[in-house]
């Protein structure tokens, strides 16, 4: 008897649960569920659009047309810019870095000076130890001249220094005026150069594939 009345007992507790189960709706369990997957797809795809965002908001300059017109460029000293023309089209603003004495116009081998007056971009090297690089032709006939009149080359070399200019070729730039003034990559923190003009390494390059030898450049004060 003990036994069957333990039977009955179980009997009824699973009977219990098993109507309180068929109180439970399956659309609220799936509800929960659902809501959870579509709040997991929203914040996906607000990730990915913020990610999107992200990219799309980065400024995009337009490429420099490889074919300026009459490229010239113009560098100011005292406000560390260099700006690229197409005629007279500003068409690029970088900023630069100078030589480590920045202050007055190179005259003499090592003394950390940036050259100052009217040159050309005399030779382009692709590989340099700062990435593209363009020569610039220092010195210039009236550097020459006033290297003659201290002393510190003899009428050959001016001569040789004349002729360069005159057939927009690399000047003599193993003399006591100095010589091998770049403008390359490198970064523009601080005045560190040795007398070149200094850009970030993307400026340099771009600037390096838009312009060819022969390009005019102005170095102001």
């Amino acid at each position: 008897m003990p036994r069957l009345g333990l039977l009955l007992i179980g009997l009824g507790l699973l009977a219990l649960l098993v109507s309180a189960f068929d109180w439970i709706d399956p659309g609220q369990l799936n509800g929960r569920s659902g809501a959870s997957s579509a709040r997991a797809s929203a914040e996906g795809n607000e990730a990915d659009a913020s990610s999107e965002k992200s990219e799309t908001d980065r400024p995009v300059y337009p490429v420099i047309d490889q074919t300026l017109i009459n490229p010239r460029i113009v560098v100011h000293k005292s406000l560390r810019r260099l700006d690229l023309y197409s005629g007279d089209r500003l068409v690029r603003q970088y900023p630069i870095a100078l030589g480590r004495q920045p202050a007055g116009a190179k005259s003499r081998e090592g003394d950390g000076r940036t050259p100052e007056g009217e040159f050309y971009i005399c030779v382009k090297h692709r590989h340099s130890r700062h990435g593209p690089a363009l020569g610039i032709s220092y010195p210039s006939p009236r550097d020459g001249r006033r290297g003659l009149e201290y002393g510190l080359i003899d009428d050959k070399t001016q001569e040789r220094i004349e002729r360069a200019h005159l057939n927009r070729r690399i000047p003599p730039w193993y003399t006591p005026l100095g010589g091998e003034v770049f403008i390359y990559g490198g970064g523009i923190e601080g005045d560190w150069t040795g007398g070149s003009i200094a850009l970030r390494p993307d400026d340099a390059a771009e600037l390096f594939n838009a312009v060819p030898e022969g390009t005019s450049i102005t170095i102001l004060p």
